[in-house]
């Protein structure tokens, strides 16, 4: 099952329910970024093109990781696969740091 929204909310992720043995996706318009619901959790998930192939890149735990830490780590993902298509390695960056909840 598939499911499209505008935007993500922290309302809208605690919304999503899955009965057991199903899972379905939602993704925000556009992005490549969703969450994967299962009956036992909420996975944020990116659509990324890796090596000419579509590939799901699982980004952190919804709510151990927030909406906002895991928009942060999609993006940053994004401008790495971006930077490799353009083929300069000079461009790297450094590993995102792990979050801390203050």
């Amino acid at each position: 099952l598939l499911m499209q929204v505008e935007t993500l909310t922290d309302q809208g992720i605690e919304s999503f329910a899955a009965s057991p043995l199903q899972r379905f996706d939602v993704w925000e318009a556009g992005t490549g970024f969703g969450v994967r619901v299962t009956s036992k959790s909420k996975t944020f998930v990116l659509m990324a093109r890796i090596d000419g192939k579509q590939k799901r890149i699982a980004i952190g735990r919804y709510p151990e990781m927030p909406l906002i830490e895991a928009r942060a780590r999609a993006n940053q993902v994004n401008r790495r696969q971006r930077n490799r298509v353009q083929g300069d390695p000079g461009l790297r960056e450094p590993p995102a740091k792990p979050y801390c909840p203050p």
